[in-house]
């Protein structure tokens, strides 16, 4: 008799898990409350994607001239922005719907809840109950974004990622209230399609990422005409008759700021309301649900993956460990999560991506480690393509591993993972050094930047002490 896992969460960790279990001969029911897929899908990761290409072949055609093409940017038709980021987005969601019904995973629409008879009762959107017995749950309902205390809050105009998606107008004056990546691509991109963006962050920019990329991006992104205010606190939001006063206050002083519309991106808190884990005993902690190695809860046949269980958030995170609690589950050997592997990409323009420690993390360890950087300026492929701004950071360790490796710049996302499979391998640098990169590529800035973080990088002057 087949092992039944039910699923609570149709977004990328529970999707994903359905999936695998089903590959490995488990009975799957998924349950969902909204639309398979889940934030990620539907209301983050493939959305904002799409606006990015907007916005790019938005700054794309403005400098078309340099490279001898004579096109001109006639406008910005927001209505068809928005018809392309919701086929990408049906296009993805649909795909994974026809996965998890080839693979025979039960969906119900509904919103789930635990029981003490080892399993969940599930409401159905008509209203209707029904109750559905299990081996195994696995938790998998994600994070929503943070509500703040803060007068005005509550006013119209003032929104989270989600409900700017699905805002079809362009907003003239848009102010942005966080630091962190959704903040950075969404002032990236509602630059580039053409509002005033200003950004108001509490510490930094990109405070979790390596210093020289939140610098960067803040300069990068000041170039474009986006107004920064950093460690600036916001105090209240108000309505008025020409749109929304913003008061605030920092380092610098009070601020007063007149917006259109203010998005509140400020971190995400795991979705944990409403699922009766205090009524059969899944603890719960400040970060989200308490999980063992295998993600498993106070309570054995309970298990919570994604970010539920806190932090990172990140989808990639979340399928990588949903693929990981159903094969511990159904008894299948599994190599679990190397979180010391794990790449992030912020898609701004230009993009930023990191993997392993930041320099900051390394200074407070205390270890010895040694930095090379090589500009993208210095590259032959990103000064044919006009893409030279932008740098690769390599930290190496004393024992001539890697220890973190940051990038800004165009594909910074797809570079990254020549690093993040170096670190999660363990490999020495040497490895890196004396593979071959095939000329001319970006990927041959990593290749040179590991060369400067042994002092001999070949495009690039020597060190001044040499």
């Amino acid at each position: 008799m087949s092992t039944h896992i039910i699923i609570v969460g149709g977004g990328p960790g529970g999707y994903v898990a359905a999936i695998r279990a089903a590959q490995l001969g488990g009975k799957v029911t998924l349950v969902e409350r909204e639309n398979i897929g889940g934030t990620c899908l539907n209301h983050g990761c493939i959305p904002t994607k799409a606006l990015c290409k907007s916005a790019e072949s938005v700054l794309e055609t403005k400098k078309m001239h340099e490279c001898g093409i004579m096109v001109q940017l006639s406008g910005v038709d927001m209505e068809k922005v928005h018809a392309w980021k919701d086929q990408a987005v049906e296009k993805i969601t649909g795909g994974v719907r026809q996965l998890l019904k080839g693979y025979g995973v039960n969906v119900i629409y509904g919103t789930a809840r635990l029981s003490k008879n080892k399993g969940v009762e599930v409401t159905e959107p008509d209203g209707r109950r029904g109750f559905i017995e299990g081996d195994a749950v696995v938790l998998a309902t994600g994070s929503k974004q943070a509500v703040l205390d803060i007068p005005g809050i509550d006013c119209p105009g003032v929104v989270t990622s989600r409900g700017l998606l699905a805002t079809k107008e362009l907003p003239k004056r848009l102010f942005i209230y966080g630091g962190g990546y959704i903040a950075m691509e969404f002032a990236s991109i509602y630059n580039a399609l053409g509002s005033e963006v200003s950004v108001m962050v509490r510490s930094k920019v990109l405070r979790k990422m390596d210093d020289d990329l939140g610098k960067r991006i803040r300069v990068a992104l000041k170039k474009r005409g986006v107004e920064f205010y950093e460690g600036t606190v916001l105090e209240k939001i108000s309505a008025t008759d020409q749109g929304l006063s913003l008061k605030a206050s920092g380092k610098k002083g009070d601020v007063t700021l007149e917006a259109d519309m203010v998005l509140v991106a400020t971190g995400n808190t795991p979705c944990t309301d409403d699922l009766g884990l205090e009524e059969v005993g899944v603890r719960v902690n400040k970060d989200g649900i308490e999980v063992d190695g295998h993600y498993r809860t106070a309570v054995p046949w309970i298990y919570a993956v994604g970010d539920v269980k806190g932090p990172p958030y990140l989808a990639h995170v979340a399928s990588e460990e949903g693929k990981a609690v159903v094969e511990h589950i159904l008894g299948h050997p599994t190599d679990g999560v190397d979180y010391t592997a794990i790449p992030a990409a912020v898609f701004t323009i230009p993009e930023a991506a990191s993997v392993g420690l930041t320099e900051e993390e390394l200074k407070e360890s205390g270890e010895t480690y040694t930095v090379g950087k090589f500009p993208y300026a210095a590259n032959g492929k990103a000064v044919a393509m006009g893409e030279e701004e932008g740098f690769v950071k390599v930290l190496l360790r004393g024992d001539g591993t890697l220890a973190g490796v940051h990038i800004l710049g165009a594909q910074a996302s797809t570079l990254i993972h020549e690093a993040a499979l170096a670190i999660h391998a363990k490999l020495p640098v040497s490895a890196v050094l004396s593979a071959v990169h095939a000329h001319p590529t970006l990927a041959e800035a990593f290749h040179e930047a590991a060369f400067a973080a042994k002092g001999v990088a070949i495009h690039q002057m020597p060190p001044r002490n040499r």
